[in-house]
């Protein structure tokens, strides 16, 4: 899902994942909308969660619509 909307920055695009829970975390936060500065690196716990339940209602979604 990360892949296919682009979420990663360019530079990343064509790597695989470093297991770095810092980096899951500030995807989670893309998919949101969340964008990081120099302020705040790393979302907080609210992004993190919204960026969870779009991924449960989409899930629930996908489960729903698929043919048996």
């Amino acid at each position: 899902m990360v892949r296919a909307k682009r979420l990663p920055p360019s530079g990343e695009r064509d790597r695989p994942f470093p297991p770095d829970i810092r980096i899951w975390v500030k995807l989670l936060g893309r998919m949101t909308g969340w964008q990081p500065s120099k302020r705040r690196p790393l979302p907080g716990n609210e992004v993190p969660w919204l960026a969870y339940e779009r991924m449960r209602v989409t899930v629930r979604f996908w489960r729903a619509t698929r043919v048996s």
